[in-house]
């Protein structure tokens, strides 16, 4: 037993010689260690204040049932392979389009369309500050000027960015949607150094995706109904005719609700808004982590010149 407290007084006194020797380490070079923490201190200092207010707008959504065939489930499985054969897809009745909504809304091509708009390419990709007294962008010189881009690329590239270019850069860091898993929300926010122009892309962004996708369910509509009243010529059967001409029946429902409704596939519950305060970045926590930063690098520093000059 008294061995085990002698073991445990040994390590204890080594524990206090060594502390007592990195103390002793930081005095002898207090000046080196001082002047490193000191100038990472005020180096994230004055990051952190170059650095632009960025605001984020954002929208909770929810999946509309307008572009699905609520009785779908009248079509039999026969007359499903009949007009797969002509290249139409039935609706399958399923009302969760969330997975469609999450890959279009993420995708190269949406981005693609959406950047044809006029300034959202500029606005993305040469933004360089915010006016807050006359609310404009401001654009980076060496980048666009006089309504032109100007940067200096390579040979092979163009000066105008391409939108895999915007998509890659800016797109993916500053876009995000999700869905919520316990309500099944789609959640929408756009971080821009503009306010306004956050809530702007943000409201295209839903418009567009409404607007695409009605128009394209509308396109199938209209195969749909020329495929079906093409098939009545060719169709005896009493029983196939009534089916045909119910088909064509939901098909002209669902062609009005599309013309008629702009919240075609995603119905705002809190719309985009105008954010009124920054969302990064941190200034405070950026200076204390250059702060840590320094502290660290000026005690391996005073370690390694110490180590240095016994070996030497």
């Amino acid at each position: 037993m008294n061995d085990n407290l002698r073991v445990n007084s040994q390590k204890s006194y080594e524990s206090l010689i060594n502390i007592s020797d990195l103390v002793e380490i930081l005095y002898k070079n207090i000046f080196l260690f001082v002047m490193l923490v000191s100038v990472f201190s005020i180096s994230s200092v004055f990051f952190a204040l170059s650095l632009n207010n960025k605001y984020e707008s954002s929208a909770i959504l929810e999946l509309s049932n307008l572009g699905t065939s609520s009785d779908s489930s009248m079509i039999s499985s026969e007359y499903s392979s009949l007009a797969a054969l002509g290249g139409i897809s039935l609706s399958s009745g399923t009302n969760d389009r969330s997975d469609y909504v999450l890959k279009t809304l993420t995708s190269r091509e949406f981005l693609k369309h959406l950047i044809s708009f006029e300034s959202v390419k500029e606005n993305l990709f040469a933004s360089k500050s915010f006016d807050q007294s006359t609310k404009e962008i401001i654009y980076d010189q060496e980048i666009f000027k006089d309504g032109k881009w100007v940067r200096e690329v390579k040979e092979n590239r163009s000066p105008e960015p391409s939108y895999h270019e915007v998509y890659k850069k800016i797109f993916l860091n500053n876009f995000s949607a999700k869905k919520d898993l316990d309500s099944g929300f789609i959640i929408l926010s756009f971080e821009h150094i503009s306010p306004i122009f956050a809530y702007d892309f943000l409201t295209l962004v839903i418009n567009e995706l409404n607007s695409i996708t009605r128009i394209k369910d509308l396109n199938e509509t209209e195969n749909m109904i020329d495929y079906l009243e093409d098939q009545l010529p060719l169709t005896k059967e009493k029983n196939i005719k009534d089916t045909i001409y119910k088909l064509i029946a939901e098909e002209l429902k669902s062609k009005m609700i599309a013309n008629v409704n702009e919240d075609y596939i995603l119905k705002s519950i809190d719309p985009p808004f105008i954010p009124e305060f920054k969302s990064s970045p941190n200034r405070p926590l950026i200076c204390i982590l250059g702060s840590l930063l320094g502290l660290l690098v000026g005690f391996l520093v005073c370690l390694i010149k110490f180590y240095n000059t016994n070996k030497n």
